[in-house]
């Protein structure tokens, strides 16, 4: 079994917004199931459609099922998951459907601390971003 330890960082900027931790699907998968074209990729591919996400949208209401997207995160909240080993990858989607990258997880017998933090602001919409702390292997 793997262990998901999560925090999300504090920040004010982002309190209101919901964000769910998704590993039960690859994110390629999830955009298939969700999306009507492949979205735009590159560093910031999340945050550069945000704003025509309407035009990509499949499913207009993401935050209406969050059960089937993953575990709620609140704003300065850690949470612990323990994994199944056929768990190849973590992402994260907020509730207006804008995506992190994605992290995977290699190792079967390990402790993946991960933080989820905001990227975006003033020109770009705000968006999660995944940031592997550290990989604590199990001898």
């Amino acid at each position: 079994m793997k262990k998901l330890i999560v925090h999300r960082q504090k920040q004010f900027r982002s309190c209101l917004v919901s964000y769910w931790i998704v590993y039960e699907i690859s994110r390629e998968d999830f955009i298939k199931n969700f999306f009507f074209t492949p979205l735009p990729m590159g560093d910031d591919d999340c945050a550069q459609c945000g704003a025509n996400r309407a035009c990509y949208l499949k499913k207009k209401y993401i935050s209406g099922k969050p059960k089937e997207l993953g575990i709620p995160i609140k704003n300065d909240e850690t949470i612990e998951l323990e994994v199944d080993d056929s768990i190849t990858s973590v992402f994260a989607i907020s509730m207006d459907g804008l995506f992190s990258n994605e992290v995977p997880l290699e190792f079967s017998d390990a402790d993946y601390e991960l933080q989820v933090s905001i990227r975006g602001g003033w020109s770009v919409m705000q968006y999660p971003f995944l940031t592997l702390e550290s990989i604590n292997r199990q001898m």
